[in-house]
């Protein structure tokens, strides 16, 4: 028997929601932690952040800067997007909906199940280098429920529908030869 061997283990944050989450994923990212992408999408969110939980840096000459004060500094992971560029987060699929050809989506049901037989993104993933610990989880909650009642602006509203962490475990297995 081969024993398997424990190559890596990664988090994934999901925040899920009622709408399609391509045009707010790195935004809502950045409101919640106070990290943005290469390109600094959600900057202005991210200073949201900092200015909230009152972070700022320290004034004198051996003080921290505000980045290695944020909670979430060091657990946050980058990884490359679509366009090649790393961002903590990227757009999920929401298992409870589905998508169909048309572009359409709705709450999977028996009934529908046939014409949305695509999984619709309308989920963020936020991704992490270690388990979030449990104060960083509930900011997150409770940033990203502000962040949809008081911030974001859509002709639709959207609705933050749950939360969820996916574990990511990566293993292999030792042959000798």
């Amino acid at each position: 028997m081969i024993d398997p061997i424990l190559i890596s283990t990664e988090y994934t944050l999901i925040i899920d929601t009622n709408s399609f989450s391509d045009g707010f994923a790195k935004q809502l990212c950045a409101y919640c932690t106070g990290i943005s992408d290469e390109n600094d999408i959600g900057q202005e969110f991210a200073e949201m952040f900092y200015e909230d939980r009152e972070i700022e840096d320290d004034s004198s000459s051996k003080g921290r800067v505000a980045e290695e004060k944020n909670l979430f500094y060091g657990s946050i992971a980058q990884r490359l997007d679509e366009e090649q560029l790393y961002s903590p987060c990227c757009v999920w699929l929401n298992k409870k909906y589905g998508y169909n050809a048309e572009g359409n989506y709705a709450l999977l049901t028996e009934e529908n199940f046939e014409d949305y037989n695509f999984p619709a993104p309308l989920s963020v993933g936020i991704f992490f280098e270690e388990k979030p610990e449990d104060e960083q989880i509930q900011i997150i909650k409770q940033r990203a429920l502000k962040f949809f009642e008081n911030i974001w602006e859509s002709k639709n509203p959207v609705v933050v529908e749950g939360f969820r962490l996916i574990i990511h475990t990566k293993y292999g297995q030792d042959i000798e030869i």
